[in-house]
């Protein structure tokens, strides 16, 4: 009679040993179960799934992608879920309780800009996955790229993040380098390579819009060069003209008052007359072709301005009660 007992205590020993050993991976493993089944449970928009697609993701950025459960939201969702702290600088997107936000962006001329800022936010689900160790390393390694890469801008909004998210410095960074900057080094890009099957993709969505906003910044700070050349130039010819104009008028009263009748002097003043008359003719020309610059200036000012408020949910009018 005692056989059968050792058998259902050896049985009821397996199964608390199972249980311990199941919680205990429940809970090393817990981010990834958890994962996993949002994964599974997400389904997502014909918009998402065609963001996702253009983003070349591996399995486990994908998992990381699905599990966040992105959605392209309009101004009034979008500024729900990622409150706007400061309209001057807006965002495009967040990743908050560990959910991707992305913002409608209604410009054609923008083509990429949600790609980029999924890849992004994707980036921050990857940054809050890894382990103390892992992440130390990685932070070691952004921090001496960001030294060789780094620029004015770049440094403006570290700066920025510093001040207004202190703390999150290494995380921005993460999701900075890996959408926006080539040539990270051998361990960035293989760390980088988890995520995306060919980072170049990912790079030539944040290339397509961001050269929009490159060219019509060059344009504009090359018209507002030359323009404000042409003026100086202008100016000073302006003031020679004038006196050299007054010094003729001086002369022409005097030849005048003399009654002269010295043909030389005559044929002088009229030449010098001419002179000045083409002078004013080209001033005239120039003074034309500089308004011209500016209003060619202001129409690409006006275009660059939309597409800043066309990245900013804060600008979207606010909808009204119809009567």
């Amino acid at each position: 009679m005692q056989r059968p007992q050792s058998k259902l205590h050896i049985v009821s020993f397996v199964i608390v040993f199972l249980a311990v050993i199941i919680s205990a991976m429940l809970v090393v493993y817990r981010q990834q179960v958890i994962d996993t089944i949002r994964a599974w449970q997400f389904t997502p928009s014909s918009q998402v799934l065609e963001i996702r697609n253009s983003l070349a993701l591996t399995s486990l950025g994908q998992l990381y992608f699905d599990s966040s459960q992105p959605v392209v939201e309009s101004a009034e969702g979008f500024n729900q879920s990622c409150p706007q702290s400061e309209p001057n600088n807006p965002v495009v997107g967040c990743y908050s309780n560990q959910l991707i936000y992305i913002y409608d962006v209604r410009n054609d001329k923008l083509d990429g800009i949600e790609e980029t800022t999924a890849a992004h936010e994707l980036l921050h689900a990857a940054y809050e996955r890894m382990n103390d160790t892992e992440r130390a390393e990685i932070d070691a390694e952004l921090k001496k790229v960001y030294t060789s890469v780094k620029t004015k801008e770049l440094e403006a909004r570290m700066a920025y993040y510093q001040v207004n998210e202190p703390g999150e410095e290494s995380n921005e960074l993460h999701s900075i380098l890996g959408t926006e900057y080539t040539q990270l080094g051998t361990k960035l890009e293989a760390h980088y390579a988890k995520y995306f099957v060919d980072r170049k993709e990912v790079l030539a969505h944040y290339q397509n819009y961001q050269a929009v906003f490159t060219s019509a910044t060059s344009k504009l700070d090359a018209l507002a060069a030359s323009i404000n050349e042409r003026t100086l130039k202008v100016n000073v010819n302006i003031k020679k003209y004038e006196r050299d104009a007054a010094s003729l008028s001086r002369d022409i009263r005097a030849y005048n008052q003399r009654s002269s009748d010295s043909q030389a002097e005559y044929n002088t003043l009229t030449s010098r007359q001419e002179e000045l008359r083409e002078r004013f003719r080209t001033l005239k020309s120039e003074i034309a072709a500089i308004d011209g610059l500016r209003q060619e200036y202001d129409t690409l000012r006006k275009e660059y301005e939309a597409l800043s408020r066309s990245i900013n949910s804060s600008l979207e009018p606010t909808p009204t009660l119809k009567g």
